[in-house]
């Protein structure tokens, strides 16, 4: 009897510890992203074979940043951002003649500037500059780890203070990641005080955000 709960206390035990092993292995890849140079795989997470997308629930995905390619048709000028932990972000900036103020972009997570390019360009007809920027570890700036937002908000607060030298009404505009990190930079920050803030597809939770992904991934 003592030997068969011993057995089941193994069991119990070596189910665990694998299952925290899968959520660590998980949880580095969601949030490092390798650099774009590196050979990459052709077939997509969602194209993969039933076993290829067993492999990827017990390891996780390898993500890369993407390449930023440059479809702003707007004159517009790059420059790059320092953050207060040293991080260098990419950044295009349009200014528009006699504006009614300024849009800052953040864009989601594993995306890049030239993933809001449409919505900078229709603000931008409606009278506004806009900024464009690369988080941390994605398209063109510096970094390899994403926090989900945690360290995002210095992104955000480090733009957000570049551009008040413009000193125009500024609005922020975030997209999923985009916008968590905006909504911790107010926290954060009692001085950043934007005319409007806009955010686009908020995530809940973590949580939430994974389950999303998996279910792109047809997987339960």
């Amino acid at each position: 009897m003592k030997r068969t709960f011993k057995r089941i206390g193994f069991t119990i035990g070596a189910v665990i510890v694998l299952f925290n092993v899968v959520v660590m292995m998980h949880a580095s890849k969601f949030t490092y992203f390798y650099d774009s140079n590196i050979i990459q795989p052709k077939t997509k997470p969602e194209q993969l074979s039933g076993w290829g997308k067993w492999q990827i629930m017990l390891t996780g995905i390898k993500a890369y940043k993407r390449p930023v390619v440059d479809s702003f048709l707007l004159p517009h000028q790059s420059f790059t951002v320092r953050t207060t932990d040293g991080e260098a972000l990419a950044v295009w900036y349009a200014a528009r003649p006699q504006p009614k103020g300024i849009v800052l972009f953040f864009h989601g997570h594993g995306g890049n500037r030239a993933g809001v390019v449409a919505e900078a360009t229709a603000l931008y007809e409606m009278g506004y500059s806009v900024v464009l920027t690369d988080f941390r570890a994605h398209g063109a700036s510096s970094g390899n780890v994403c926090t989900i937002g945690y360290r995002e908000c210095e992104d955000v607060y480090a733009v957000y203070q570049w551009a008040q030298q413009f000193k125009q009404p500024t609005i922020l505009y975030g997209i999923s990641l985009g916008a968590a990190a905006i909504t911790k930079a107010l926290y954060d920050h009692s001085d950043l005080q934007p005319t409007k803030v806009i955010l686009d597809m908020p995530f809940a939770s973590l949580k939430d955000a994974t389950k999303g992904r998996l279910r792109l991934m047809h997987l339960p």
